[in-house]
């Protein structure tokens, strides 16, 4: 399970895509995990699949029900949006992440459970999501194997996210001044969100810890460098 996270903008679905291309063309079995649940689906279809995913997700780990009081509630989300979208999104990734690691091959996820915790963070209470999350991994949360953290200038982040012709966030809708200032404040909360979900001491086994990778999303050479590792995990190599 590759999973990965950043800001706004960094370019995860980007690289994604790019990495299962090249693991698909080396012969790797790979699959785009998010990518049925993603904006690029029918919303209709990717409604009834988020529903199928929580129904079947009940009987695992922590309860829907208590991610609902925990996200929605007790971290009072900024809106009633953000109140069934944050848990829901947050169950599914979830499902994503258990299912994958029962199949074979490679599976990538550019919207995983640590993003949709950082999304939930970031319009809600901060430390009772925190504290939330930890609950959540402690009661034995699935997590990736490797966690890939992609970075870009904060700069370069604003000029993709005001130049966007689809506003894929309400963050986009705002200036350029109040988008870096968030930015800011979201770099700050997924350096918190990284180092829980890395934290051998918040999981049933800590041998499960996903290895972090940082890349720049500029850096040229990120992309064989991100394949070879993911061969090698994968391969045993």
């Amino acid at each position: 399970m590759v999973e990965f996270c950043g800001l706004p903008g960094a370019g995860k679905s980007y690289l994604a895509r790019r990495l299962v291309g090249s693991l698909r063309v080396s012969g790797i079995i790979c699959g785009e995990t998010t990518a049925r649940y993603g904006p690029d689906a029918p919303l209709a279809a990717r409604v009834r699949r988020k529903a199928l995913a929580v129904v079947r997700e009940m009987p695992h780990g922590v309860s829907p029900t208590r991610l609902v009081w925990s996200v929605a509630m007790r971290s009072e989300q900024a809106s009633l949006r953000d109140r069934i979208a944050r848990p829901t999104n947050l169950v599914v990734a979830q499902r994503q992440t258990r299912v994958g690691m029962r199949r074979d091959g490679v599976h990538v996820l550019d919207q995983g459970v640590s993003q949709e915790w950082w999304s939930a963070a970031l319009r809600g209470d901060r430390d009772a999501v925190l504290r939330a999350m930890r609950v959540n991994m402690s009661a034995g949360h699935p997590t990736c194997s490797l966690l890939v953290r992609v970075d870009a200038p904060i700069p370069l982040l604003v000029d993709r996210l005001v130049s966007r012709s689809n506003r894929q966030s309400r963050l986009e809708a705002q200036s350029p001044e109040r988008i870096a200032a968030e930015l800011l404040e979201g770099s700050k909360l997924l350096d918190e969100i990284v180092a829980v979900t890395c934290d051998a001491t918040s999981v049933q086994a800590p041998k499960s810890i996903p290895e972090l990778v940082r890349i720049e999303s500029l850096d040229p050479t990120w992309e064989r460098r991100l394949f070879e590792l993911v061969v090698q995990r994968s391969t045993g190599g």
